[in-house]
């Protein structure tokens, strides 16, 4: 009889932890809903909060054979691993009256398959000479860049990494509450 109410006990102590443990979930999902996804197209102009625009011109990848070609005197991630390059066209436009500064870094490239990784500084040093991560925009200037940004084979299966160009990817630079994306 011990038994049988010790274990009824735990059982109802159970169910409150976890009652407990989801409820703090639950508010957090209703105060912070999931953001509303905005796709701009490539060679779309999409606007940003800042007062600046994007636009995606050209999207190039490169295999590992191609960057060693390419870029091998410059690149040191090129050891061990497999490697795919994306490199993004893109025009950049401050639409403010203003002169406004604006961060190369911020913007992540993502997928449908969920990987994302953030600009890589040494390709963009290779491609731009030595390009400042933070662009000085006078009013209304408006100016091209390649973005570049590298992918290791280390975060996928064979399979999904022999198509990985077949994946839809784009450019993001807020999450939260409106996620931009822009197609590349």
């Amino acid at each position: 009889m011990k038994q049988k109410k010790r274990r009824g006990f735990i059982f109802i102590l159970s169910i409150i932890v976890i009652v407990c443990a989801i409820i703090p979930v639950i508010k957090v999902n209703q105060r912070y809903p999931e953001p509303k996804k905005v796709m701009i197209e490539k060679g779309i102009k999409g606007e940003q909060k800042e007062g600046f625009s994007l636009t995606v011109r050209e999207t190039k990848w490169l295999n590992r054979k191609e960057l060693e070609e390419n870029y091998a005197n410059t690149l040191t991630m090129l050891e061990k691993r497999d490697y795919k390059a994306v490199f993004v066209k893109a025009i950049l436009k401050n639409e403010t009256e203003q002169e406004q500064k604006f961060f190369v870094y911020n913007l992540y490239l993502e997928s449908d398959i969920h990987f994302y990784n953030g600009l890589d500084m040494e390709l963009y040093t290779a491609i731009e000479g030595n390009p400042a991560a933070e662009i000085i925009l006078k009013p209304k200037e408006e100016i091209s860049m390649t973005l570049p940004y590298s992918i290791s084979n280390l975060y996928f299966e064979k399979n999904q990494w022999e198509t990985l160009e077949e994946n839809l990817f784009y450019l993001v630079e807020e999450r939260y509450p409106e996620k931009i994306c822009w197609e590349i």
